[in-house]
């Protein structure tokens, strides 16, 4: 809210005082620019990224954290995991861009596509499932990738969580008229539990084969 300053009367006891006069806020603020998928692309051919691992999420290009080894671990084991729950007709990205929108091409730590690499001519645009193993960008994952994924009806998204020892489990993508993209279900799993992707119901994870 802004304010202004208008004189009071003088009092006996010193000079005058400001009074502060309320005015509302017009409703207008700054917006921050979003890149498009065409541009990050020409700055990533320009070089721009070299050395540096980014991806375009909701028009910003944020960068990755170098990968310690218990993330790197995660990864290999849920590949592992994954492999042998879906067998054949389903390809297992890892760390490779999907192209959700003109705004947002993450790159998640596995995505698991119907179909094969020959199958597309670009980016897939969606997925079955999509895995991020989180430790320091944990409030990031399940909040603003969160909402990317869900904005792009991904239909299932899991978040392994390291920090502590368990598996988040989102489900029921809703993109509303207004405000955020949400999924309606959210389900933690411990370490000792099984869980059943939706796009495989009759296979069964352990949640502990995910966790290094």
């Amino acid at each position: 809210m802004t304010a202004t300053l208008k004189k009071a009367p003088r009092s006996k006891g010193g000079p005058p005082k400001p009074v502060l006069r309320q005015r509302p806020l017009p409703d207008e603020e700054p917006q921050p620019f979003k890149w498009t998928s065409a541009e990050y692309h020409r700055l990533g051919d320009e070089g721009f990224f070299l050395g540096q691992r980014v991806q375009l999420i909701e028009g910003s290009i944020i960068e990755m954290s170098p990968q310690k080894h218990p993330h790197a671990a995660g990864i290999d084991l849920t590949r592992a995991a994954l492999e042998a729950a879906f067998g054949r007709g389903y390809w297992l990205r890892n760390q490779l861009s999907l192209k959700l929108s003109d705004i947002s091409e993450p790159e998640p730590d596995i995505a698991v596509v119907f179909g094969g690499p020959r199958e597309w001519t670009d980016h897939p645009t969606t997925a079955e499932l999509v895995i991020e193993v989180s430790d320091t960008t944990l409030r990031f994952d399940l909040g603003g990738k969160a909402a990317t994924y869900a904005k792009a009806l991904i239909p299932e998204y899991w978040v392994i969580d390291l920090v502590h020892r368990q598996l988040i489990v989102h489900r029921q993508p809703k993109r509303p008229r207004s405000g955020a993209a949400r999924y309606d279900e959210v389900t933690v799993y411990e370490a000792d539990a099984v869980v059943k992707p939706l796009a495989k119901p009759k296979a069964s994870v352990k949640v502990a084969d995910l966790l290094p």
